[in-house]
């Protein structure tokens, strides 16, 4: 009797002890999931303003400049002229609406819909329409990266592009883009005034801070490679793209 006595106290303990260790538990998992979610918002709201950065605000400013023109053009009387950034001007809108559809209905990436190939050579004829720079694309090899290099390819070639048309004072660039063995490298090199190793990189602030820490994330870099008169070539590469990133 003294035996079962002491026995039903130890069970009972061991029985809250239990629902206490199930309920820690409980607690310990939806935490984890609160931390999981939070994470989730975050690298969307950082998804966003990267979109919102590489398509719209670029359509933006690409409006502003295109407006610009055409005032330029109205002021020297060359109507014919003029009424050419009027048509630039509407496709450009055209396209800024476009990417804000596809930004809201956050499918897949912006611009990236027809490949990487496709939306290279959208955005080198956009820029040779919208500044006369003759820009040659060339990407080879591209249908088996995934849409998460594909993305990060193009942001990087429309970083740089930008840069091209409002700091190089250049008149043609070219676009190559080539893959082996699961690599990417992707090349945006123009002719325009470049600058002295060494020296700061005009506008450096302007995304490509940014675009190494998304190549370095990536296990990839960024080269920057410049001489004066001698044009500037940026080279963003992704050495090591995982088997389970390709198509």
């Amino acid at each position: 009797m003294t035996r079962k006595r002491l026995w039903f106290p130890r069970v009972h303990d061991l029985v809250a002890e239990r629902d206490q260790l199930a309920g820690d538990l409980r607690a310990a998992q939806a935490q984890i999931t609160s931390l999981t979610e939070a994470a989730v918002v975050l690298d969307e709201r950082e998804r966003l303003a990267r979109e919102i950065h590489d398509t719209i605000a670029q359509d933006l400013t690409n409006l502003v400049l295109t407006v610009q023109r055409g005032r330029r053009e109205l002021r020297y009387g060359n109507a014919p002229a003029a009424a050419t950034q009027l048509v630039i001007l509407e496709d450009s809108m055209r396209r800024a609406l476009k990417d804000t559809r596809a930004l809201v209905a956050s499918g897949v990436p912006v611009g990236i819909e027809g490949g990487l190939t496709t939306a290279l050579n959208q955005l080198g004829d956009q820029v040779e329409n919208e500044t006369g720079v003759s820009v040659t694309v060339r990407a080879r090899g591209t249908a088996q990266l995934s849409t998460e290099t594909e993305s990060l390819l193009l942001h990087c070639a429309r970083e740089a592009l930008a840069n091209i048309r409002e700091h190089s004072g250049s008149t043609a660039a070219s676009v190559t883009v080539s893959t082996t063995h699961g690599s990417a490298v992707l090349r945006v090199a123009d002719n325009g005034r470049g600058f002295e190793p060494g020296d700061h990189i005009p506008n450096d602030g302007r995304g490509l801070a940014k675009m190494r820490d998304l190549l370095v994330t990536a296990h990839g870099n960024l080269t920057v490679v410049s001489s004066p008169g001698k044009g500037t070539a940026l080279i963003a590469s992704l050495p090591d793209i995982p088997p389970m990133s390709l198509q």
